[in-house]
C-alpha cells in the first residue's frame, strides 16, 4: 500500500475498510436510501476527472436524486493529474493485487471488491448497487456479476490483462475459467464503451467478452457510433483514438447513455 497517499476531498466522506494488510480509503457522496454506485478509477490514479464524475453521479439529475457514490482509493492521490511516470509505478505496486498480464486468473482484488458492494449496500440502505470500472479496473467488474446486489456494472475501455502481441490475452477478461463460467451465467447487464481505434483496449477484448457470454458481436459501422445490445450484453463502441470514455476524454452522448443505463436498472 505504499502507492497510496489519502487525503479529504472537498464535498465527500470517507471511511475506511478492510482489515490489517488490505485496508483502503472509500471516498462517498450522496445521500442515504439510494441505489449504490461503486466507482473505481484508472490508472493514472483518482483524477480530478474521476472525482467530478462521483459528484455528476450523486447529484440529482433529471428527475431522481442521484445515487450513493462508494469511490475506493487504490492508489495515488485524490485529484492528481495524469502522469506516465507514476502509471508506470502504480502498475508496479498493483502487480499482485490486479494482475496486468496474467490471462485466465481472477487478480485477489477481486474479493475485497466483492467485500465492498456488500458495505455500500449496508451503508446506502438498498439492495441495489452498480459497479463502474475504467482501464485498469474496467476488466473487474467481471468477477462481482455473481455478488448477490449487483444489478448492473459498466466496463469503461476495460484493458487488463494486457496483451500487446497476444491475440489471447487482448481477448481474456481477467477471470479464472471456474469464475468466468459462474460470472457469466448470470444475467446481470453489462454495459462495455471503447474508443473504436483505442489500442490499449483493442476490439478484441469487446469480442472475448462477448464469447465469454456466449454471444457474438455484429462489426461497428463505418464513421458512427455502434450501440449494440447481445444477450445480457450492450456495447458502445465510438469512433476515435481516445481512451478515458468517461474522465479524461469525456464522450457528453455516452455519459448520458450511462446514467440512462444506471438508471433502467437501478431503480
Amino acid at each position: 500500500m505504499s502507492c497510496v497517499t489519502p487525503t479529504d476531498i472537498e464535498g465527500f466522506d470517507s471511511y475506511e475498510l478492510g482489515s490489517r494488510g488490505d485496508r483502503r480509503r472509500v471516498y462517498t457522496r450522496g445521500g442515504p436510501d439510494r441505489p449504490a454506485v461503486v466507482l473505481l478509477h484508472e490508472l493514472p490514479g483518482m483524477v480530478e476527472e474521476c472525482i467530478e464524475l462521483a459528484r455528476h453521479l450523486s447529484d440529482p439529475h433529471d428527475g431522481h436524486d442521484g445515487y450513493q457514490v462508494h469511490m475506493p482509493l487504490l492508489f495515488g492521490t485524490p485529484g492528481e493529474s495524469e502522469n506516465p511516470l507514476n502509471m508506470l509505478r502504480y502498475g508496479w505496486c498493483m502487480r499482485k493485487e490486479i494482475y496486468l498480464f496474467k490471462a485466465g486468473v481472477t487478480s485477489p482484488i477481486t474479493a475485497w471488491l466483492a467485500r465492498l458492494v456488500r458495505e455500500a449496500s449496508t451503508r446506502s440502505g438498498s439492495e441495489r448497487v452498480a459497479v463502474i470500472g475504467m482501464c485498469l479496473t474496467g476488466g473487474l467488474v467481471f468477477g462481482l456479476l455473481t455478488q448477490t446486489n449487483v444489478r448492473a456494472v459498466v466496463a469503461s475501455q476495460p484493458s487488463a490483462p494486457f496483451g500487446v502481441f497476444s491475440r489471447s490475452k487482448k481477448k481474456n477478461v481477467g477471470l479464472s475459467e471456474k469464475d468466468r463460467r459462474e460470472n457469466f451465467d448470470s444475467s446481470t447487464p453489462i454495459l462495455a464503451l471503447r474508443y473504436r481505434d483505442d489500442w490499449r483496449c483493442p476490439r478484441l477484448k469487446m469480442e472475448g467478452l462477448a464469447e465469454a457470454a456466449g454471444v457474438s458481436l455484429p462489426e461497428p459501422p463505418d464513421n458512427a457510433i455502434q450501440d449494440v445490445q447481445v444477450g445480457n450484453i450492450r456495447v458502445i463502441d465510438i469512433p476515435g483514438s481516445d481512451h478515458a470514455v468517461l474522465t479524461l476524454a469525456l464522450h457528453d452522448d455516452t455519459y448520458a447513455k450511462v446514467r440512462e443505463f444506471l438508471w433502467d436498472h437501478l431503480q
